[in-house]
C-alpha cells in the first residue's frame, strides 16, 4: 500500500514538472538574492548593566555581518581573535559581504534598518563584550524565504527573500 502511494505521489510530481509546475525546492534553488533596501531590521534593547566591568556598564560594539555562507561566520565565531579584531577595525575578510558596527549604550532600546546587500543569505551578529565569549556573543541568522504558490491543475511556487526582524537582547556579558 506504502509502495503504491509513493507511485502515485511521484507521478503527480512528474505530472505537475511536464504541465510547467515546479516544486518548491526548485523554487527555493532558483531564488534571486538581490539588494533590499532597508531588508534587515534589528531591535536592540540592552540591559542598564550592559558590558559591565568592575560593576560598571560600558557601551559595546555591536557587529552585524552579511554572508553567503553560513559556514564563513561559523568559523570566524570560533576564532575569538579574529573576530574581536574585525570588531575592533571594523575590516571584514573577503569572504564576508559586508560589515557595519554600531555602539550600543547601557540601557537603550533602538532599531536598526539595514540594507540587504545582494547575495546575503545569512546574517551574523556579533556584541563586543569586554569578556568575550564567542558562544554567548555571536549570533547567526537565515535570512527567510517568501513562498508563494499558484496553480488549480499544475503547481507553480515562486521564492523571494523576505524582510528578517529581529529582536536582539544585549544582556550584562552576553546576547540572551
Amino acid at each position: 500500500m506504502l509502495a503504491l502511494l509513493l507511485v502515485i505521489a511521484q507521478g503527480c510530481s512528474s505530472v505537475n514538472s511536464a504541465l510547467g509546475g515546479n516544486t518548491q525546492d526548485e523554487a527555493k534553488a532558483e531564488v534571486s538574492w538581490d539588494y533590499q533596501r532597508n531588508g534587515i531590521q534589528i531591535e536592540l534593547i540592552a540591559a542598564a548593566d550592559l558590558n559591565a566591568y568592575f560593576d560598571q556598564p560600558h557601551t559595546l560594539i555591536l557587529g552585524v555581518f552579511q554572508l553567503e555562507d553560513s559556514k564563513t561566520f561559523m568559523q570566524l565565531a570560533n576564532d575569538a581573535k579574529t573576530l574581536t579584531a574585525m570588531l575592533a577595525s571594523g575590516q571584514a575578510s573577503t569572504d564576508i559581504l559586508h560589515m557595519e558596527r554600531y555602539v550600543v549604550s547601557p540601557g537603550t532600546r533602538e532599531v536598526l534598518d539595514i540594507d540587504r546587500v545582494q547575495d546575503a543569505r545569512f546574517i551574523g551578529i556579533a556584541a563586543g563584550y569586554y569578556r568575550f565569549d564567542p558562544p554567548g556573543a555571536a549570533r547567526l541568522f537565515r535570512i527567510p524565504l517568501n513562498i508563494r504558490s499558484e496553480g488549480l491543475v499544475s503547481t507553480s511556487h515562486t521564492a523571494a527573500p523576505a524582510n528578517l526582524a529581529l529582536r536582539l537582547y544585549l544582556g550584562r556579558q552576553r546576547i540572551l
